[in-house]
């Protein structure tokens, strides 16, 4: 089940919109985010996840132990907050050189993707994916 809250700009004593998840399922349909606001994950679980985000451009973005976002508020033990035109990653572009950028540098479609190891194919680990469209204001 998905929860979403009301859709403000980000702005001091705005409301997030939120997406919160009971239990780890997939996200069917695409949930539109603002890249003006501020977006929280609730993830019903024991235990911190990585994230990376995929673009529909399919750039892989990592957010894990090796590369902590300054972006990304963390409340253990499964609660991700940012705001969506702030969030920076870890991604490598074509002779495979690890770079630092903006998570969702232009509108469109991408996917979340939770899980206790991104090395893993996700069938063989504990993993989440949320489908969300950023648009313009």
């Amino acid at each position: 089940m998905v929860a979403l809250a009301s859709h403000e700009p980000a702005r001091a004593g705005a409301a997030d919109p939120a997406v919160n998840f009971r239990g780890c399922s997939s996200l069917e349909q695409s949930t539109e985010v603002r890249v003006d606001q501020r977006m929280t994950i609730s993830l019903d679980m024991d235990e911190t996840l990585d994230l990376m985000v995929v673009s529909g451009q399919r750039r892989w973005t990592v957010m894990d132990e090796g590369y902590k976002s300054d972006g990304l508020a963390l409340e253990p033990p499964a609660k991700y907050s940012f705001a969506v035109n702030d969030l920076r990653g870890r991604y490598w572009d074509a002779s495979g050189r690890a770079v630092e950028g903006r998570v969702f540098k232009v509108p469109g479609a991408y996917e979340l993707f939770f899980a206790d190891s991104l090395e893993t194919e996700p069938d063989n680990t504990l993993h989440c994916l949320i489908r969300i469209e950023v648009v313009e204001p």
